[in-house]
């Protein structure tokens, strides 16, 4: 087994670690000190491709205007890394929703919907701030409005699909343009006894005849990146119906002026907007 590590900013961490989602077995994250130094960490069971992994974190680099980290390779020592790995992902409990993996067998608290969600190389366990946002803003939602015919766009695990099912007891549409995603979204759906109620398949964000048949959608849940955002801006709106909902995530505090430009601009406005550490969730509606 391999281990490869990457330095940087806790601003590129979100970006640089969805080049490890594509290809590791297992991914993991934390400060190695206080003035804004992380380090990314991925488990490889079979010899990675280094070349292609500089590659894509150069193209990932360019894209995002950040720099492109250097890559540290180890081999690892005989060892169950997948339980060790397991052990940094503990039980979750937000916005009503109990999160667990199935490495243990936790005492579920009294009131809360359980998620089945293992630590996978897609992402969304409810760990990070962007995903744990997110859930918090469709229980706000929840409050007030009945949501029948929502898209999960992005979905990795499919957490915030099933989370969107569960609380309006509706089927969802779930896309990723990351057919591995995909994969890890219909495992989770059949652990947790969800696949009649989210639809998953490979899609490139609001493009093709697929999503086109389903839309108009009254709720849009998408935890992605701010330059996708940005850039989905006009094809996102335009699948959401009147008055509908949508919730943007993966935008660090420092972007969140120039994710919300463009939706004002096709006529969306601010409902909510929070931020839970670095990160900054945005609850918008579309004027009717």
């Amino acid at each position: 087994m391999w281990l490869v590590r990457i330095l940087c900013s806790l601003e590129e961490s979100f970006a640089l670690s969805l080049v490890f989602e594509e290809s590791a077995d297992t991914v993991s994250s934390y400060e190695v000190s206080d003035d804004n130094h992380w380090a990314i960490e991925a488990i490889y069971y079979n010899h990675p491709d280094i070349d292609d992994l500089e590659n894509q974190f150069y193209a990932m680099a360019i894209a995002c205007g950040i720099k492109c980290p250097q890559i540290n390779v180890d081999i690892l020592p005989e060892k169950d890394w997948l339980s060790e790995n397991q052990k940094s992902f503990p039980p979750i409990a937000v916005a009503g929703f109990f999160i667990h993996g199935s490495h243990i067998q936790p005492e579920i608290p009294e009131g809360h919907t359980v998620l089945l969600i293992n630590a996978a190389t897609a992402f969304g366990t409810g760990s990070h701030e962007t995903t744990s946002g997110c859930l918090e803003a469709i229980h706000e939602i929840s409050k007030h409005t009945q949501v029948k015919n929502p898209l999960d766009l992005g979905c990795g695990t499919a957490i915030l699909a099933m989370a969107t099912a569960k609380t309006f007891n509706c089927k969802v549409t779930a896309v990723d343009n990351d057919p591995e995603a995909i994969e890890v979204s219909k495992l989770n759906l059949e652990r947790n006894s969800m696949s009649h109620m989210v639809n998953a398949f490979v899609n490139d964000g609001m493009q093709g005849q697929a999503i086109q048949s389903i839309a108009p959608f009254d709720l849009i849940v998408a935890n992605i990146l701010a330059g996708p955002l940005i850039e989905m801006a006009q094809s996102i709106v335009q699948n959401i119906e009147e008055n509908g909902y949508l919730i943007l995530s993966g935008i660090l505090n420092t972007q969140a002026g120039s994710v919300k430009d463009p939706y004002f601009k096709h006529g969306m406005g601010l409902v909510d907007e929070f931020q839970r550490n670095d990160w900054t969730i945005l609850i918008m509606q579309k004027a009717a």
